[in-house]
């Protein structure tokens, strides 16, 4: 066994050695974080599992992503109550725990038909939104009034061919609600505005050559009229303005890389929108925007409590997701919320639940493979990218007639001088999902890998 963990090592540095391995593994990479409504608290989402914060700065528990029933944790939206229910929307379902994070089940009938987004009302806990695509049947909105335990109602979006992506209250006015849509047989998206809490909806079609994709994410906390829209059309990522609901869009962002977060702050004029590379800051309630030097690499942006929170990279910028009061600072001031080596273990919950079965026997495999890939700075994505400035575009027309840069090297295709430590530390974490892996860095240093005892089920 020895020799043929060695020789998978060999043959997988001698794939991976000229790129970066770090985007579509188990490496440590930070994907979103999640403000909890009507608290300070929040959710984050790794690569590997959710963080749980523990109230101590950068310290986290873990829920492990077999007790999420899922593989290579392929989440799309995570939400979480002020009561203590999560839930996970994937393309394959909506999982959800109603015991503070120990036990997650399927939730009907989203195990037929999948789930695109999960929303927790932000003035109304107890109140969850769902979006279905239509690959199943007719796509849909579902809500639930009892904290997510049924969701009795479907709200009476148009008959339409549209997957519905993502659905957004206005924190300003309970009753705005607004829904975003794509069909990529058509190319076309829309979206579906009601005023009256869902009861109906307008809609307004967001055209754009070769749209793939049209996602409400973000409403300004102060003016329901404000909304932002990220598109992947023919010209690469755009994100949207609108300040009339909806009715006309401005690009006033164009990038190379996927727009995956916006954030408006409470003062409602800066705005943050991160892509998978650079986060974009905008001083005029989103008319401009310039990129930010820090973090030196982002994800995501949310607004916890009053604070801008993001995902960062823990080799360079020292944190895995950190938070600042200065956003609109010249030089905003990040201080860590979660570092990946402040772990403290896996989610304490009653045995026989599927984190104490599945997370706890392999907590210590993780912790070995976390302290290889963070320790001595070698981490599995501490290569800094080129920023992505992006293009700040005046349009007053409909969407995608703003021109994005020809797409550059992201990550999973650009070759860097730690390629071959990212490559070790990407095999690592995989090799402790089939007992095999180092014990110690000294291990790894070795002529040889040791084999490691399979988690005890």
């Amino acid at each position: 066994m020895r020799e043929m963990t060695r020789s998978l090592l060999l043959m997988f540095l001698a794939i991976t050695a000229p790129t970066v391995a770090h985007a579509h593994g188990v490496a440590p990479i930070p994907l979103s974080i999640v403000p909890v409504p009507g608290t300070g608290d929040f959710v984050a989402t790794t690569s590997f599992g959710l963080l749980i914060p523990t109230g101590t700065p950068g310290a986290s528990t873990w829920i492990c992503e077999e007790a999420l029933l899922l593989a290579n944790l392929n989440v799309s939206s995570v939400a979480r109550t002020p009561t203590g229910s999560f839930f996970v929307a994937s393309g394959a379902s909506l999982i959800a725990s109603h015991d503070s994070g120990c036990t997650f089940a399927d939730v009907e009938p989203f195990n037929t038909t999948g789930a695109t987004d999960v929303q927790v009302h932000p003035g109304e806990p107890k109140t969850v939104f769902v979006t279905t695509p239509s690959f199943s049947g007719k796509a849909s909105v579902r809500v639930s009034t009892d904290s997510g335990k049924t969701f009795p109602t479907t709200l009476p979006l148009p008959e339409t061919p549209y997957s519905f992506t993502t659905v957004r209250v206005a924190p300003s006015r309970a009753q705005r609600l607004y829904v975003g849509g794509t069909d990529t047989a058509l190319r076309t998206g829309a979206l579906f505005v009601s005023d009256n809490a869902g009861a109906t909806f307008a809609t307004v079609p967001v055209t754009s050559p070769g749209l793939a994709s049209c996602r409400v994410i973000a409403v300004s906390p102060k003016d329901p009229e404000l909304v932002f829209l990220h598109v992947v059309d023919g010209d690469g990522n755009a994100l949207l303005r609108s300040d009339d609901g909806g009715k006309t869009r401005s690009v006033v962002l164009a990038v190379a890389t996927p727009v995956r977060d916006a954030a408006v702050l409470p003062d409602g004029t800066t705005v943050i929108a991160a892509t998978t590379v650079t986060a974009h800051r905008s001083l005029d309630g989103g008319k401009t925007f310039t990129a930010l030097a820090t973090p030196l690499k982002t994800g995501c942006a949310r607004v916890i409590g009053d604070k801008l929170a993001v995902c960062a990279n823990e080799g360079l910028d020292g944190f895995a997701f950190g938070a600042t009061a200065d956003a609109a600072a010249n030089s905003p001031v990040f201080t860590p919320l979660i570092s990946f080596a402040q772990i403290t273990g896996p989610l304490t919950c009653p045995a026989g639940t599927p984190v104490a079965t599945s997370c706890t026997p392999i907590w210590p495999q993780v912790q070995v493979a976390l302290k290889a890939i963070l320790g001595g700075g070698d981490t599995a994505s501490s290569t800094a990218e080129a920023p992505d400035t992006g293009n700040a575009v005046e349009v007053t027309a409909d969407a995608g007639t703003g021109k994005a840069p020809e797409p550059t090297p992201s990550g999973c295709q650009s070759g860097a001088p730690s390629a071959v430590h990212s490559a070790v530390a990407l095999l690592l974490l995989c090799l402790y999902r089939l007992g095999l892996g180092p014990t110690s860095r000294s291990d790894l240093r070795s002529s040889s890998v040791k084999r490691m005892p399979k988690p005890k089920k």
